[in-house]
């Protein structure tokens, strides 16, 4: 994983920033940029993920991440709707796929119930809805 960049390399990364706005934020002619430096920045979170996701991370880091989040959501779910595995069921198949133990169609099966599961969650619906 890169943990040191350089302005140019920022630069050439910005997304949808301006060259005018990254030439504005606080670690931009530091000599070296770390990556403690971007997290601790004036930078959206959601800005700093996109960087690091797509920047940063290879796809198998990319993959753990959704994993982990989520995993950590999981209880939060599960204890609304305890009998309702489909979501559990999905990670599951997520990391059986990334395995290779599992086929694409069967993944795809497992997603489709998880975001079912979540189109009827009145939090979700509000959310996505609103």
């Amino acid at each position: 994983m890169k943990s040191i960049f350089t302005k140019q390399e920022i630069i050439n990364n910005k997304g949808c920033y301006s060259t005018k706005q990254v030439e504005k934020l606080s670690f931009i002619n530091n000599s070296s940029i770390t990556i403690e430096d971007i997290v601790n920045s004036e930078i959206s979170l959601k800005d700093k993920y996109w960087f690091f996701c797509k920047k940063v991370f290879n796809k198998e880091q990319n993959q753990q991440i959704a994993i982990s989040c989520a995993e950590i959501v999981l209880p939060v779910y599960e204890t609304k709707y305890p009998s309702d595995k489909r979501v559990r069921e999905c990670i599951e198949a997520t990391k059986l796929y990334i395995k290779g133990h599992i086929s694409l169609d069967i993944l795809l099966i497992k997603k489709r119930d998880a975001y079912a599961a979540a189109y009827v969650c009145p939090t979700y619906t509000a959310a996505h809805h609103a």
